[in-house]
């Protein structure tokens, strides 16, 4: 239930934060980058030696030969690099550097920081955006396996529409892993906003409404008490489902759904009733015995589809039975029990994926997009919204960024991402791409993924190059 982003990290020191208009390097910097572009282009005189001699004390400790190696290996083959200097940061401790790595096919940053002793204390090489035609994505995209749907929209600074991309494959209503998560902070957000509780308020942590990771809350103790603000931030930033889940009942399972709809999901009724993180879980995790008793079906697959086609009361009633289980046994050992069963149990089922929540990516799109005007409930609602929305690992790397915004979600066979960019021209890009029933033991699939929104969104906000050579 937790999507990971990896980029590619090579050190750990903090990138400074204000900017400045110098973008020419110091002789220490231009000689690492060359030197690692060297290696790049294996050319006769390279050495990664010459790469770590720049380091400092502290980033030699940290990296390895090996580990530079494997690094700069993620750029090779794909043709002789061209570099530029694109951006320059200045803080109180470091200056660093963005340069742009362009290829015949690829495009890298490398982010080269700078300590006081002027030595390199902090590289960062991360994928970006490909300059690719936007017919030849659309082609990328369709290759996909499985189902799959994007919605992308470039707005300017009033928050009008400028550009977009709307594709899919499949079903239109994709199950969404923990972007679900997005509709319990929009109720915390309007019910803050309309005064029925402060993000200082407090919940306990019930052992019974623990879920399995990711999160970390579920390793507190029993009545431990959590602010609401630190609760939502976890339950966005690190994707913790028993935050989500305390969440969920606090504000009311009925008070979410009460709100889907004005949440701009197109049909609510394919999200009810609400499930909480546990239930899904347990849902996907009973033994034959137990699914018999709650669903009165044996196999996973059988109930999933008998869950997808029963109306919402038929779903409420076998959730009540299910919730009537869940209380009978040791909370920790059935969580335990589940963990152990979930990944055989899905990996076995592909219809496992019709229990879960669901939306078209178009939804959450307008979902964003809406607290991005203020209109989601309200604008101070759309204003807590976006605060803690851009509590989520960035996504896009490029420069000239003043804040994003992410939620991901992933299960075996789900992998989904949403995010919002906003540029320092005002301008703003709003995306999501859902995928599933692909082959769930295929590592490529996020990768994959978050380089093809990554260059959706470039293509957006940087425009198709085929249609800027008419």
């Amino acid at each position: 239930m937790r999507l990971a982003i990896a980029c590619v990290l090579a050190a750990q020191a903090g990138a400074p934060s204000s900017t400045t208009s110098d973008l020419d390097a110091p002789e220490v910097v231009d000689r690492f980058v060359a030197h690692a572009i060297a290696w790049i282009d294996e050319k006769p005189d390279a050495s990664l030696a010459l790469v770590r001699e720049a380091f400092s004390d502290e980033m030699k400790a940290a990296l390895s030969e090996k580990s530079i190696e494997s690094t700069l290996a993620l750029a090779r083959d794909s043709g002789e690099v061209r570099a530029s200097i694109i951006d320059a940061q200045r803080s109180d401790a470091h200056r660093s550097w963005t340069f742009l790595l362009e290829q015949e096919h690829t495009r890298w940053l490398s982010i080269v920081s700078l300590d006081a002793s002027q030595h390199v204390s902090g590289w960062w090489l991360k994928r970006a955006p490909r300059r690719v035609a936007r017919a030849e994505l659309v082609r990328e995209f369709e290759a996909l396996q499985g189902d799959w749907g994007l919605s992308a929209t470039l707005y300017d600074a009033e928050h009008a529409r400028v550009d977009g991309v709307e594709l899919e494959h499949g079903r239109s209503f994709l199950p969404l892993g923990s972007i679900f998560k997005l509709y319990v902070l929009a109720e915390l957000a309007r019910s803050v906003d309309a005064g029925e509780r402060t993000l200082e308020d407090e919940l306990v942590v019930d052992e019974k409404r623990k879920s399995l990771p990711s999160g970390e809350l579920q390793n507190a103790v029993a009545g431990t008490k959590v602010k609401l603000r630190d609760a939502a931030r976890a339950m966005i930033r690190i994707s913790d489902n028993t935050a989500a889940d305390h969440l969920l009942f606090l504000l009311g399972r009925e008070k979410v759904e009460a709100g889907l709809a004005r949440c701009f999901l197109s049909e609510p009724a394919r999200m009810q009733p609400f499930l909480s993180t546990l239930e899904m879980f347990a849902a996907k995790s009973l033994t034959k015995a137990q699914n018999a008793r709650v669903f009165g079906k044996e196999k996973l697959d059988d109930l999933a589809v008998a869950w997808r086609d029963a109306s919402i009361e038929e779903r409420r009633a076998w959730l009540a039975k299910l919730d009537q289980l869940l209380a009978e046994g040791d909370p920790k050992k059935s969580r335990d029990a589940f963990g152990m069963r979930f990944g055989l149990t899905t990996l076995g089922a592909k219809r496992h994926l019709e229990i879960e929540w669901f939306a078209k990516p178009r939804d959450v799109v307008a979902l964003v997009a809406a607290a991005e005007r203020g209109e989601l409930h309200s604008a101070g609602a759309s204003k807590l919204f976006l605060e803690f929305y851009a509590a989520g690992a960035p996504l896009y790397p490029m420069p000239g960024v003043v804040a994003q915004g992410y939620k991901g979600g992933s299960e075996p066979g789900v992998f989904a991402l949403s995010t919002r960019v906003v540029l320092a021209d005002g301008r703003s890009v709003v995306a999501c791409l859902v995928r599933s029933g692909f082959d769930a033991m295929d590592t490529k699939v996020p990768d994959r993924t978050v380089g093809l929104l990554i260059d959706c969104i470039g293509n957006l906000i940087e425009g198709d190059p085929v249609a800027a050579e008419k």
